[in-house]
């Protein structure tokens, strides 16, 4: 399983990628 603090940057990079496109 991934750290929380791993999967925090994971989805925040998720969604700045999604509000780019």
């Amino acid at each position: 399983a991934l750290n929380s603090s791993l999967q925090m940057v994971v989805l925040a990079f998720l969604k700045i990628v999604l509000k780019r496109y």
